[in-house]
């Protein structure tokens, strides 16, 4: 089931479908050709064989102009990552993963928001709060960093990471004995 046409939970999971794709671009293949030659017998003039090579060629040409075009987004992560918020602006780990890509350009204040967005999409998933937390603390904004830290830890505990992180943001607060 892996394999098929049955859409998995993930979201970027195409290369498990390249096997079942065999059968389908078989079927796909198989009616544009039906299609094309249902077509040049009814058109006169792709009755000649340059028309017919006319034709291919801008067919040709469409196509490589919409993969080039395509292709455009998986220049970056950021792109790809924003690209997939446009797509799927349902899915909560594709704002979350945005929100670390505005991170990684020093937008803290920009990706809050996809982080809380992620959070209130999927109450019971884990990253988005560690890092809410990260955005908050390089704001300086170390009461709100340890409230999402605290938050995450309640979702799973057994992350050392966060561990780590929340005893940093306590010695920021001079809270040596809690951190």
């Amino acid at each position: 089931p892996r394999s098929s046409i049955i859409p998995g939970w993930e979201l970027i999971v195409d290369y498990k479908t390249y096997l079942a794709c065999i059968g389908w671009i078989f079927v796909l293949v198989s009616g544009l050709l039906y299609l094309y030659q249902a077509q040049a017998r009814s058109f006169i003039f792709l009755k000649t064989t340059s028309a017919r090579t006319i034709l291919l060629v801008l067919l040709t040409a469409l196509l490589m102009f919409l993969t080039i075009n395509r292709n455009k987004v998986w220049e970056s992560s950021y792109n790809f990552w924003e690209d997939i918020v446009l797509q799927a602006p349902g899915k909560a780990r594709s704002h979350n993963n945005f929100g670390c890509q505005l991170l990684t350009k020093d937008k803290f204040r920009e990706a809050i928001p996809y982080f809380k967005r992620a959070i209130r999409m999927e109450q019971g998933y884990f990253d988005p709060y560690n890092n809410l937390s990260y955005a908050y603390g390089a704001l300086g904004r170390i009461d709100q960093a340890i409230w999402a830290l605290k938050q995450g830890i309640q979702i799973n505990p057994y992350q050392p990471k966060v561990y780590n992180n929340l005893a940093t943001f306590l010695i920021m607060k001079n809270e040596y004995y809690l951190a």
